[in-house]
This record gives structure tokens, sequence and C-alpha cells, in this order.
């Protein structure tokens, strides 16, 4: 190392991880902009793959990941609120299914 320069920090940092989530609409544009042109790429690759291999799950992750960008800069609260709401939506549906009476045919 030169006399004089800092020592750049090695691996992954969490600080970098939160890089353009100042809450500053320019900051973060590009980086939805990147990430929607990515879950666009997974969307386009994995549905004709899906011929392919039918247990192919990146249309699912190109979808999660547009989903999420809506959420990149949101409060914490917003984002506990919003996964309740899903948990709690999913639940009610998962139950209603299961306690509907079946259709049965009688001869």
């Amino acid at each position: 190392m030169r006399a004089g320069s800092e020592a750049q920090p090695q691996g992954f940092s969490g600080d970098r991880c939160r890089v353009g989530l100042s809450g500053d609409p320019k900051e973060i544009r590009p980086i939805r902009v990147t990430l929607l042109k990515r879950a666009l790429f997974l969307l386009v690759v994995g549905i004709p793959y899906y011929s392919i291999w039918p247990a192919d799950i990146l249309r699912f992750y190109g979808v999660y990941m547009a989903i999420g960008v809506v959420f990149l800069a949101a409060p914490t609260r917003r984002v506990f609120v919003a996964a309740g709401g899903l948990i709690g939506g999913s639940l009610c549906f998962s139950y209603s299914s299961i306690t509907r009476p079946r259709a049965t045919s009688k001869p």
C-alpha cells in the first residue's frame, strides 16, 4: 500500500447495500431502473425456458424483484404492513378454500 492512501474496505458491507436509500428520488431512480431491467430480463428468459424445464423459477424471481422495487425506499413500517397484509390475505384465502364445502356429484 502506498503511503498516504487509505485502505479500501474488502467484501460486502451493509453500508454499501443501503446506497441510494437516502430518500432522494434522483439517487433512487437509477437503482430502480436497473432492477426493473433485471426483472424484465428474468421474465423474458424465464417464460420460454419454462417449456424446456417446468421446475424453472426465473419468472417468479422477475415478478418478485419488480414488486421489491416498489418497496426499495419505503419506510420499514410500510414494508411490514404490506408483508402482514400479504400473509394475512393468503391465510384467509387458504382457510376459506379448506372450509368451503366441496361439490359432490350424486348418481
